[in-house]
Formats: C-alpha cells, structure tokens, sequence
C-alpha cells in the first residue's frame, strides 16, 4: 500500500493514541483493480483498539469499510489481541479471488474459533454493505470427559 492509502485507512480508524502504532497489510485478487486492505490500530500498551476492512478502488480510494472495535477480536480461551500478534490474528485471509456476478473480489477467510473449524466468504454489495456467508464445523471435545 502506498503512504496515501496507508493514510486514508488509518483516517478511518480514527485519530491515533499518544505513542499507539498501526498495522496494514493488503490482499488484491490481480493487478490494477479493487483490493482489500486489513488495518489496525494499537494503544500506547499495544493492544487492539480499532479493525477495519477496506474495500479500494484500483485507484486506492475507498469503496467501502467494515470497522470493529477491538474487543470485538477477543476470545474466551484467547490472550488479548496485541500489536505482536500480528494481521493474522484479525482476519486469517487464506485466499481472495474473483466469482462471476460478484462487484468485488471475495476474501476466503479462516473463521476457526477453539469451538469449531469454520470457512467465511466476505465481500461488499455495491451499496457498500459488508457481506458474509460462513461455513461452521462444531468439532471441540469436552474436557470433563464423559
């Protein structure tokens, strides 16, 4: 991502804590058309405050936005999320490609919990609405035993 795009996604986040950092990564389906962008936003202790997925243009501008705040990314069984853990703790991408009739490329995202494996399609309609369809397999084993 350029430093523009960077920018625009960080402006969507919100203005920054004191000493607070960001983490972006992008994923596109080819090259020269709309790609996604993942960006996030960390207080001055490193922990999570703001998530969004964006939807560019070919040109970087936005098309449209999905933000959650950042406890909306914690777990029962799971450490708080931190700058350390990285892009993939968010939004695990396994790929992002083109289906015919679709406006936008759709992410594959792995949306496994400690509970179950799980498969997500997300995309955005073209009124800019985030949109997913999500695939669940409960497979936990209770630890009480029988």
């Amino acid at each position: 991502m350029s430093a523009a795009e960077r920018a625009r996604a960080h402006a969507v986040l919100g203005p920054p804590d004191a000493n607070g950092a960001f983490l972006d990564t992008a994923f596109a389906a080819g090259l020269n058309g709309p790609f996604y962008s993942i960006d996030a936003a960390y207080d001055s202790s490193r922990a999570l405050r703001m998530v969004a997925l964006i939807l560019h243009d070919s040109s970087g501008a936005i098309i449209a936005r999905q933000l959650e705040n950042g406890y909306a990314f914690g777990c029962d069984g799971c450490d708080d999320v931190t700058y350390e853990a990285g892009i993939d703790r968010l939004y695990e991408v396994e790929n992002v490609f083109v289906i015919p009739g679709f406006p936008y490329p759709v992410l594959l995202l792995d949306t496994s919990t400690v509970e179950g494996r799980a498969l997500s399609l997300v995309t955005f309609t073209p009124d800019g609405y985030y949109a997913t369809y999500r695939i669940y397999e409960y497979v936990v084993n209770c630890i009480l035993g029988e």
